[in-house]
């Protein structure tokens, strides 16, 4: 099975082995339109800073399965909440160092509001069955 940090402790089974790379994918290019709808940066610079908070946020997530994996075990509104903070303070924290010219309080509404879309969408994914 696969634990991925950013995408709401969605388990992956190992019969779907692309499907990782689609679950990844999807998750950075929400985030990329939602960068782009708050007007954070141009289309191609907030897609290389969502392809980079992503996969920052998801080594984090294989290093912290090895030292917390009761974390990524269980659906509960805890657990979630934590896995949240845990990448909203990862991506935010990236995203500001990839761009210090932005005010902090524009990294900071941006990295809350690409990560509540990114764990909406696959919170609703997880309770229509999809995963």
């Amino acid at each position: 099975m696969f634990y991925l940090l950013d995408v709401v402790d969605v388990t992956v089974s190992k019969s779907f082995d692309w499907m990782p790379l689609i679950v990844v994918s999807a998750t950075i290019l929400l985030e990329w339109a939602v960068m782009l709808l708050l007007k954070y940066n141009p289309w191609k610079k907030a897609l290389l800073d969502s392809l980079i908070v992503n996969a920052a946020s998801l080594l984090l997530g294989y290093v912290l399965i090895r030292y917390m994996d009761s974390l990524f075990n269980s659906y509960q509104l805890v657990n979630l909440l934590a896995l949240f903070l845990i990448t909203a303070v990862v991506e935010t924290g990236i995203l500001y160092l990839l761009n210090r010219a932005k005010p902090w309080q524009k990294t900071v509404i941006t990295g809350v509001v690409i990560n509540v879309a990114s764990y909406l969408a696959f919170f609703l994914l997880i309770q229509s069955g999809v995963f």
